[in-house]
C-alpha cells in the first residue's frame, strides 16, 4: 500500500468496464469526477459533465452490476491488505462490529420498516463490519438492523462475520 494511486486506478479502470453500456460508463466517470474535485461539495446538481437527473437515473433506476462492483471492489482491497507489510511488528487483523446511524428526514414509504429511532436518532440502523489492519480500516460487509422484536445487532454482527473470511 506504499502507492496507492496505481492499485486505485486498476480499480477504477475495472469498475469502468463492469458498467453495462457506454451512457452508464460516462455517468459513472461523472459520479467520480465530483468527488475528485478539491474544495467542491458532490452534489449532483454541481456536475458540469451530467445533469442531475441523469445521474439520479444512474443511481436509482438504470440496472448496473452492484454484485460484481462490490466483488471487484473486494477483491482489490483484499489484494492490497495481503501485500501490505509495515517495518516492525507484522500487523493484526481486526475485526469491528459496528452499529451506525444513517439519519433521515421526511417520509420513506417503501422503507417504513427499516427508519427506526435509535438513541434518540432517525434513520437507517446499519450493522457495519470492519476489517482493520494497521493504520486501513474498512468496510466489509453490512446488514440494516429492523429494530425491536428482531435479532440484536450484537446477533446480526455474527452473522455477518463469516464474511470476513469467504473468498471473492
Amino acid at each position: 500500500m506504499n502507492t496507492i494511486l496505481p492499485c486505485a486506478q486498476a480499480l477504477l479502470y475495472t469498475l469502468m468496464g463492469l458498467m453495462p453500456s457506454p451512457y452508464q460508463n460516462k455517468s459513472f466517470k461523472a459520479v467520480l469526477a465530483m468527488f475528485w474535485e478539491p474544495q467542491r461539495v458532490a452534489l449532483p446538481e454541481h456536475c458540469v459533465i451530467k445533469s442531475a437527473a441523469a445521474l439520479s437515473r444512474f443511481m436509482n433506476k438504470y440496472g448496473w452490476p452492484t454484485r460484481a462492483v462490490i466483488r471487484a471492489t473486494r477483491r482489490q482491497v483484499l489484494k492490497e491488505l495481503l501485500n501490505y507489510a509495515p517495518r516492525g511488528k507484522r500487523p493484526h487483523l481486526q475485526v469491528i462490529i459496528d452499529l451506525t446511524t444513517l439519519e433521515k428526514q421526511g417520509k420513506f414509504k417503501a422503507f417504513t420498516e427499516l427508519i427506526q429511532i435509535l438513541n434518540g436518532k432517525r434513520g437507517l440502523q446499519i450493522v457495519v463490519m470492519y476489517l482493520v489492519v494497521g493504520a486501513w480500516r474498512v468496510p466489509w460487509a453490512f446488514r440494516p438492523w429492523r429494530g425491536k422484536d428482531t435479532v440484536t445487532p450484537a446477533q446480526l454482527g455474527l452473522k455477518i462475520t463469516p464474511y470476513a473470511t469467504e473468498k471473492t
